[in-house]
């Protein structure tokens, strides 16, 4: 089975679920102790400085501070011991800078923003926040691209990505954001010849435009072998490998279920020269490798259907959720070269996952931290304690082993001392 190119059909069937709310903004260059995008450095792969206990405290992990905060899904990010977290009240969308040890405010600004959800769910934002050299971007969910002075919360320069490339409202709004490559910020943006925008960091002009695949609501990756830099981007047709130099769409494999009431959430895995994507609705998984210059099945299954949470690869393994959280979703290991499946724990909640010194941390929907060894040979819980209420799907942050974690109403820190 080979694709180099393809023109998909798009197909249109009402939608109605909360979703998200993995699409955010991504670093090339972080600090070690520093947790300044989504999952990291894009994986869930925690730095060597991080470890996670085996067990929490008997009386529970210890709340260093927590703030009342507005609505949204986008996680906090930390940078130079100072947290951003970006949400909204009433009619603004706040980014506001919080003093990463005790939680009081260092600046705060904001816009108006007059989105409201089709479905009544959360009015956003979806996208978490990217920390570059001195700036913050944000995305909200009208489209609302603006970069900020880390120091001071002054605006450097804004843009609706929406009305520029005349792009139509997505189900759940803009929750696809993107990556950054040598001061380039790149987003799925998803308008006709405009699927992946390249916009400069510092003017926010746009460098180039490429594609006509519609947005998504997965992060990308990037992908550095050594050979040629590519942006991994898992769009809402399919997955596209791109040259961030020049917008080139190298490769490209279509990967999206049959009814249009369905998103693709859960971000590229890459790892020993091979891809993977998922999604839920029926299409399920695939792997695929680069062989005589297409993009080639190396294997796919039903069972690893990742609806907006990204699977983390450990040492030959992956391992992830399978199921949308209201069909009974379950934890599961997957052998990364032969799709034969290892291992299922049934009810397991749709959870981010994280990985530190061969353990896992998954911050479940139920709000809580569930803790379970990184064995691919069954199933090894640790500890587990509710820290938050339900329903939680932003995703945490992790800096001198504490985590920063939100529901629909709180930011909380917690530390992860034994």
């Amino acid at each position: 089975m080979h694709h180099k190119r393809f023109n998909p059909t798009i197909l249109f069937v009402r939608f109605g679920l909360n979703i998200l709310f993995s699409a955010t903004l991504f670093i090339q260059n972080g600090v070690a102790q520093d947790w300044a995008q989504f999952l990291g450095n894009g994986t869930g792969h925690c730095n060597k400085n991080i470890t996670f206990p085996k067990q929490f405290p008997k009386e529970g992990p210890k709340i260093l501070w927590q703030k009342n905060i507005g609505s949204g899904w986008a996680g906090p990010v930390v940078q130079d011991k100072k947290l951003i977290i970006f949400h909204r009240l009433q009619e603004h969308e706040i980014v506001e800078c919080l003093n990463v040890s005790s939680g009081e405010s260092v600046w705060k600004s904001s816009y108006l923003t007059a989105y409201i959800d089709d479905f009544q769910f959360d009015d956003g934002p979806r996208a978490t926040p990217i920390i570059h050299k001195e700036s913050v971007f944000t995305l909200g969910a009208a489209g609302d691209l603006t970069a900020w002075e880390m120091a001071t919360g002054k605006k450097i320069w804004s843009k609706n990505i929406m009305k520029q490339y005349q792009v139509p409202k997505n189900f759940f709004g803009v929750g696809a954001s993107g990556i950054i490559w040598k001061d380039r910020l790149i987003i799925n943006v998803g308008g006709k010849g405009s699927g992946v925008v390249a916009f400069d960091c510092k003017t926010g002009k746009e460098i180039w435009k490429t594609s006509n695949q519609q947005a998504s609501y997965s992060s990308p990756i990037l992908i550095d072998s050594g050979k040629q830099s590519q942006i991994a981007v898992y769009t809402r047709q399919g997955l596209l490998l791109l040259d961030p130099e020049l917008g080139k769409v190298l490769y490209e494999f279509p990967w999206q279920p049959r009814i249009r009431s369905s998103v693709n959430a859960a971000s590229p895995v890459f790892a020993q020269n091979q891809y993977f994507i998922s999604c839920c609705y029926g299409q399920g998984g695939i792997a695929l490798q680069l062989k005589e210059n297409q993009l080639t099945e190396v294997w796919k299954s039903s069972d690893l259907s990742c609806h907006y949470n990204t699977p983390i690869f450990m040492d030959g393994y992956i391992y992830g959720i399978d199921g949308r959280q209201e069909e009974s979703p379950a934890l599961c290991c997957f052998d990364w070269k032969s799709g034969k499946e290892q291992w299922r724990k049934t009810q397991f909640p749709c959870s981010h996952l994280l990985l530190a010194n061969k353990t896992f941390l998954a911050l479940t929907e139920k709000g809580e931290l569930q803790l379970f060894a990184a064995n691919p040979v069954k199933y090894e819980p640790l500890d587990s304690a509710k820290i938050l209420k339900a329903p939680v799907r932003a995703a945490p942050a992790i800096s001198n082993q504490s985590l920063f974690a939100r529901d629909h109403d709180k930011l909380i820190a917690v530390s992860l001392q034994e």
